[in-house]
Protein backbone atom coordinates (compact mmCIF):
# COMPACT_ATOMS: atom_id res chain seq x y z
CA UNK A 1 0.00 0.00 0.00
CA UNK A 2 0.77 3.63 -0.53
CA UNK A 3 1.53 5.38 3.25
CA UNK A 4 0.45 8.66 3.39
CA UNK A 5 1.70 8.88 7.15
CA UNK A 6 0.61 10.83 10.11
CA UNK A 7 -1.27 14.20 9.65
CA UNK A 8 -3.63 15.90 11.30
CA UNK A 9 -7.24 16.38 11.25
CA UNK A 10 -8.39 18.74 9.39
CA UNK A 11 -5.82 18.87 6.28
CA UNK A 12 -5.35 17.86 3.17
CA UNK A 13 -2.47 15.70 1.44
CA UNK A 14 -2.25 15.33 -2.73
CA UNK A 15 -0.22 12.23 -3.75
CA UNK A 16 0.28 11.72 -7.62
CA UNK A 17 0.55 8.06 -9.02
CA UNK A 18 1.76 7.75 -12.31
CA UNK A 19 -0.31 4.98 -14.52
CA UNK A 20 1.76 2.91 -16.89
CA UNK A 21 0.72 0.94 -19.98
CA UNK A 22 2.98 -2.13 -19.90
CA UNK A 23 1.39 -3.98 -21.71
CA UNK A 24 1.29 -4.01 -25.99
CA UNK A 25 -2.79 -3.31 -26.45
CA UNK A 26 -3.77 0.44 -25.97
CA UNK A 27 -5.60 0.42 -22.29
CA UNK A 28 -9.21 1.95 -22.44
CA UNK A 29 -10.05 4.12 -19.46
CA UNK A 30 -13.57 6.27 -19.02
CA UNK A 31 -14.05 8.51 -16.14
CA UNK A 32 -16.58 6.46 -14.61
CA UNK A 33 -13.86 3.86 -14.18
CA UNK A 34 -11.27 5.86 -11.95
CA UNK A 35 -13.01 5.10 -8.66
CA UNK A 36 -11.70 5.33 -4.34
CA UNK A 37 -12.86 1.48 -3.18
CA UNK A 38 -13.85 1.85 0.65
CA UNK A 39 -15.06 4.10 3.18
CA UNK A 40 -11.92 6.22 4.46
CA UNK A 41 -11.33 10.04 3.58
CA UNK A 42 -9.51 9.68 0.67
CA UNK A 43 -10.66 11.17 -3.14
CA UNK A 44 -9.63 11.73 -6.57
CA UNK A 45 -8.71 15.14 -6.85
CA UNK A 46 -7.29 15.03 -10.35
CA UNK A 47 -6.39 12.77 -13.26
CA UNK A 48 -5.85 13.11 -16.61
CA UNK A 49 -5.82 9.27 -17.72
CA UNK A 50 -9.66 10.06 -19.26
CA UNK A 51 -8.08 12.76 -21.72
CA UNK A 52 -4.58 10.25 -22.58
CA UNK A 53 -7.33 7.07 -23.27
CA UNK A 54 -6.53 4.92 -25.23
CA UNK A 55 -3.05 4.87 -23.37
CA UNK A 56 -0.59 3.55 -25.55
CA UNK A 57 1.93 0.76 -25.13
CA UNK A 58 4.58 2.61 -22.78
CA UNK A 59 2.73 5.21 -22.18
CA UNK A 60 2.11 7.03 -18.77
CA UNK A 61 -1.22 9.18 -16.98
CA UNK A 62 -1.34 10.43 -13.38
CA UNK A 63 -4.21 10.12 -11.03
CA UNK A 64 -3.70 12.15 -7.91
CA UNK A 65 -5.36 10.72 -4.90
CA UNK A 66 -6.15 13.43 -1.77
CA UNK A 67 -6.09 12.64 1.99
CA UNK A 68 -8.90 14.43 4.21
CA UNK A 69 -8.80 12.86 7.55
CA UNK A 70 -11.52 14.79 9.92
CA UNK A 71 -11.28 11.92 12.34
CA UNK A 72 -8.66 10.48 14.28
CA UNK A 73 -7.25 6.37 13.64
CA UNK A 74 -6.00 4.50 10.92
CA UNK A 75 -7.47 4.73 7.62
CA UNK A 76 -6.66 1.47 5.35
CA UNK A 77 -9.72 0.05 4.14
CA UNK A 78 -9.42 2.03 0.67
CA UNK A 79 -7.85 1.59 -2.85
CA UNK A 80 -7.28 3.63 -5.67
CA UNK A 81 -9.55 1.28 -8.02
CA UNK A 82 -9.22 1.95 -12.38
CA UNK A 83 -10.95 -0.22 -14.53
CA UNK A 84 -9.67 -0.67 -18.11
CA UNK A 85 -10.43 -2.32 -21.45
CA UNK A 86 -7.12 -4.61 -22.15
CA UNK A 87 -8.19 -5.59 -25.55
CA UNK A 88 -9.34 -9.52 -24.23
CA UNK A 89 -13.11 -10.54 -24.63
CA UNK A 90 -12.86 -11.27 -20.76
CA UNK A 91 -11.17 -8.05 -19.73
CA UNK A 92 -8.61 -7.79 -16.71
CA UNK A 93 -9.33 -7.40 -13.09
CA UNK A 94 -9.18 -3.85 -11.98
CA UNK A 95 -6.04 -2.18 -11.50
CA UNK A 96 -5.92 -1.54 -7.37
CA UNK A 97 -3.61 -0.32 -5.13
CA UNK A 98 -4.22 0.04 -1.11
CA UNK A 99 -4.20 3.48 0.79
CA UNK A 100 -2.74 3.78 4.33
CA UNK A 101 -3.02 6.82 6.67
CA UNK A 102 -2.83 7.79 10.24
CA UNK A 103 -4.84 10.56 11.64
CA UNK A 104 -3.95 12.50 14.61
CA UNK A 105 -5.60 15.27 16.78
CA UNK A 106 -3.80 18.51 16.18
CA UNK A 107 -1.32 19.96 18.76
CA UNK A 108 -2.72 22.04 21.44
CA UNK A 109 -0.63 24.23 23.80
CA UNK A 110 -1.56 25.30 27.21
CA UNK A 111 0.74 26.86 30.02
CA UNK A 112 -0.45 26.26 33.86
CA UNK A 113 1.23 27.03 37.21
CA UNK A 114 3.30 23.76 39.02
CA UNK A 115 1.96 25.57 42.14
CA UNK A 116 -1.47 27.40 42.38
CA UNK A 117 -0.56 31.00 42.77
CA UNK A 118 2.41 30.89 40.86
CA UNK A 119 1.55 33.77 38.57
CA UNK A 120 1.73 36.41 40.98
CA UNK A 121 5.77 36.68 41.79
CA UNK A 122 4.85 38.19 44.94
CA UNK A 123 6.85 41.72 45.90
CA UNK A 124 11.09 41.94 45.57
CA UNK A 125 13.13 44.54 46.47
CA UNK A 126 14.19 46.37 43.21
CA UNK A 127 17.19 44.77 41.58
CA UNK A 128 16.65 41.06 43.56
CA UNK A 129 15.48 38.23 41.10
CA UNK A 130 12.64 35.61 41.29
CA UNK A 131 12.81 32.90 39.37
CA UNK A 132 8.71 30.78 38.88
CA UNK A 133 8.50 27.39 37.13
CA UNK A 134 5.97 26.81 34.94
CA UNK A 135 4.29 23.86 32.71
CA UNK A 136 4.03 23.25 29.04
CA UNK A 137 1.10 21.21 28.24
CA UNK A 138 0.42 19.68 24.38
CA UNK A 139 -2.76 18.10 24.68
CA UNK A 140 -2.49 17.19 20.64
CA UNK A 141 -1.09 13.88 19.24
CA UNK A 142 1.19 15.26 17.41
CA UNK A 143 4.14 18.33 17.96
CA UNK A 144 3.55 21.60 17.90
CA UNK A 145 6.00 23.13 15.68
CA UNK A 146 8.23 26.54 15.47
CA UNK A 147 7.01 27.22 19.00
CA UNK A 148 8.35 31.01 20.06
CA UNK A 149 7.88 33.23 23.43
CA UNK A 150 6.41 36.22 21.99
CA UNK A 151 4.65 37.84 24.84
CA UNK A 152 7.81 39.07 27.74
CA UNK A 153 9.26 41.89 28.31
CA UNK A 154 11.74 43.54 30.83
CA UNK A 155 11.62 42.94 33.34
CA UNK A 156 10.63 39.27 32.80
CA UNK A 157 12.62 36.49 30.52
CA UNK A 158 12.77 32.77 30.14
CA UNK A 159 16.04 31.58 31.77
CA UNK A 160 16.05 28.02 31.86
CA UNK A 161 13.16 24.81 32.21
CA UNK A 162 13.15 21.92 30.01
CA UNK A 163 11.00 22.70 26.63
CA UNK A 164 13.10 22.34 23.85
CA UNK A 165 11.82 25.03 21.42
CA UNK A 166 10.93 25.23 18.47
CA UNK A 167 9.46 21.99 19.31
CA UNK A 168 6.84 20.63 22.30
CA UNK A 169 5.79 17.07 21.90
CA UNK A 170 2.60 15.72 23.33
CA UNK A 171 2.34 14.83 27.23
CA UNK A 172 0.73 16.85 29.84
CA UNK A 173 2.96 18.25 30.67
CA UNK A 174 5.35 18.39 27.79
CA UNK A 175 8.08 20.60 28.94
CA UNK A 176 8.67 23.73 31.43
CA UNK A 177 9.67 26.81 31.45
CA UNK A 178 11.22 29.23 34.09
CA UNK A 179 10.39 32.42 34.47
CA UNK A 180 12.56 35.30 36.00
CA UNK A 181 10.88 38.30 37.24
CA UNK A 182 13.94 41.05 37.76
CA UNK A 183 12.67 44.74 38.66
CA UNK A 184 15.03 47.37 38.26
CA UNK A 185 13.58 50.41 38.46
CA UNK A 186 15.09 51.64 41.40
CA UNK A 187 13.61 54.70 43.01
CA UNK A 188 10.35 54.13 42.02
CA UNK A 189 8.86 52.93 45.09
CA UNK A 190 6.35 50.29 44.40
CA UNK A 191 5.80 49.04 40.76
CA UNK A 192 3.43 46.55 39.88
CA UNK A 193 4.21 44.75 36.56
CA UNK A 194 1.76 42.49 34.58
CA UNK A 195 2.91 40.98 31.72
CA UNK A 196 1.74 37.51 29.48
CA UNK A 197 3.82 34.61 29.21
CA UNK A 198 2.98 33.59 25.25
CA UNK A 199 3.64 30.92 23.00
CA UNK A 200 3.00 31.20 19.39
CA UNK A 201 3.11 27.65 17.31
CA UNK A 202 1.75 25.77 14.59
CA UNK A 203 -0.48 22.75 15.44
CA UNK A 204 0.00 21.01 12.36
CA UNK A 205 -2.93 22.23 10.31
CA UNK A 206 -1.86 25.99 10.18
CA UNK A 207 -0.63 29.04 12.84
CA UNK A 208 -2.80 28.29 16.20
CA UNK A 209 -3.71 31.00 18.74
CA UNK A 210 -1.07 31.51 21.13
CA UNK A 211 -1.04 29.30 24.38
CA UNK A 212 -0.66 32.07 27.23
CA UNK A 213 -0.67 33.26 31.14
CA UNK A 214 -0.51 36.02 32.91
CA UNK A 215 1.60 36.79 35.31
CA UNK A 216 2.51 39.29 37.57
CA UNK A 217 4.98 41.09 39.80
CA UNK A 218 5.53 43.83 42.52
CA UNK A 219 9.08 45.58 42.68
CA UNK A 220 10.05 48.34 45.72
CA UNK A 221 12.66 50.01 46.31
CA UNK A 222 15.15 48.37 49.11
CA UNK A 223 15.57 50.06 53.12
CA UNK A 224 17.32 52.80 53.24
CA UNK A 225 18.11 54.12 56.73
CA UNK A 226 18.72 57.64 57.76
CA UNK A 227 18.90 59.68 60.31
CA UNK A 228 18.20 63.36 61.94
CA UNK A 229 19.62 64.92 64.90
CA UNK A 230 17.56 65.79 67.37
CA UNK A 231 18.11 69.25 69.08
CA UNK A 232 19.90 68.99 72.53
CA UNK A 233 19.89 71.73 75.36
Amino acid sequence: PFDFGFQPNGTDTDQVFLIENTGGYPAVITAPDITIAGPDPYTIFAEDCVASSPLAAGAQCSVTVRYSPVTTGTHNASNLNIVFDDGTVAGPAPFTHDLDGNSAVPASLTITEITPGDTNFGTIVHTNTLARTFNVNNSGQINATTVVEGGLGAPYSITGGTCAFPTVTPGSPSCTIEVTFSPVDVGTGVQVYPDTISLAYNDGTGAAAPATLAITGTGQDRALLTYTPLSHD
